[in-house]
């Protein structure tokens, strides 16, 4: 920290490894006799490498724990129970997860909702339709983000702690004009979101309007985070090829996907604005398979849990996949990373992103 503020110094921070061990190496889910109990209840590694969360499915969550349970490589994942030793995150630092709305009543996010906007109805009621699967699609987004971790059912988030703020701006049949979007992205810069997440893009046509609201919000000095800025994610699309506009203006993290193999999903699109790239699945749409990838689902039946093999699995999704997954599980990353330490800027979590 000291080295960081050295007006000679650009970028400073510790280089460290660490061995992780397998979850079910030599243990069975039942035996926690060289494990300690956090005071939380969460379990952690004797030798102090990692704290693993007692959510119904986080065995399967690959992207957050690889052992190689999905068929994949072990170790290829984000390192969360690594990360969840320093932090499981601030429920002061809030996550504007924007698309399509958010189930406000599902048992895993109803204790890290705030109050979001509904612009598409112009209400202060920001949960989705269900008339097509695709509205469930911000449910599962919010899941990844920040599904409450340790509390016995369904999935963890990234982060356990940190809050939601749904904003809808579309539902699976409509969306709204870049204008209207560039007023989302303001109201919720200040209103308290601290990172905007957006799995949607737009096309091969600039958006200039809406890039006004981009702008006013990540800036130095700007309304974002009494003039911190905001962290502006995006993912890149699913058409294995240029990135798109919005993703392609400079102010934004565009984040791409890969598998859990470490290797480039197919679909991913690519290019010099990819900024980042981040686990996710495949629900057949893109890539002819079926890759297990689990989140929140809308709540009862419909949304992606149709596709699930366990048909009475309903709250819950299986199978969720494009870059659409990839970017909040960045954006939940940048949410540990404030919870650390609140007072960096937009730019300086992107740094520590990179």
């Amino acid at each position: 920290e000291r080295l960081g503020q050295a007006p000679c110094v650009e970028w400073a921070c510790p280089n460290t490894a660490s061995q992780p061990k397998l979850y079910n190496q030599g243990m069975s889910d039942r035996d926690t006799s060289d494990r300690q109990l956090e005071a939380d209840g969460s379990e952690q590694d004797a030798n102090g490498v990692g704290v693993f969360p007692n959510d119904e499915y986080f065995p399967l969550q690959w992207h957050l724990h690889n052992t190689g349970q999905s068929g994949g490589t072990p170790g290829v994942d984000i390192r969360a129970p690594e990360a969840w030793e320093i932090t499981t995150g601030d429920p002061n630092i809030v996550v504007a997860v924007i698309g399509m709305g958010v189930d406000m009543h599902h048992p895993d996010l109803v204790n890290n909702l705030v109050p979001g906007y509904d612009f598409l109805e112009d209400d202060d009621l920001p949960d989705p339709a269900n008339n097509e699967r695709l509205d469930a699609h911000d449910t599962l987004c919010a899941g990844l983000v920040a599904a409450e971790g340790n509390n016995h059912i369904g999935i963890a988030g990234v982060t356990w702690n940190c809050k939601i703020m749904p904003i809808r701006i579309g539902s699976a049949t409509s969306w709204l004009r870049g204008s209207v979007i560039a007023t989302a992205f303001r109201w919720a810069a200040a209103n308290g979101a601290d990172i905007l997440s957006n799995s949607w893009t737009g096309g091969t046509s600039p958006w200039p309007i809406f890039l006004s609201g981009v702008v006013d919000v990540p800036k130095h000095n700007g309304i974002g985070r009494d003039g911190k800025g905001c962290v502006v994610v995006f993912a890149v699309g699913n058409d294995n090829g240029a990135v798109p506009y919005p993703v392609k203006y400079p102010e934004v993290i565009a984040v791409g996907a890969t598998d859990d193999d470490d290797v480039r999903w197919q679909y991913s699109n690519y290019g010099f604005e990819l900024d980042l790239v981040a686990p996710s699945g495949c629900d057949g749409e893109w890539c002819g398979e079926m890759a297990t990838f689990w989140s929140t689902d809308q709540t009862g039946y419909g949304g992606y849990s149709v596709l699930n093999s366990d048909l009475s699995i309903q709250d819950y999704s299986e199978y969720f996949g494009g870059t659409s997954a990839s970017c909040p599980i960045v954006a939940g990353v940048a949410a540990l990373i404030l919870s650390v330490e609140p007072n960096l800027t937009s730019l300086e979590v992107q740094r520590i992103l990179y």
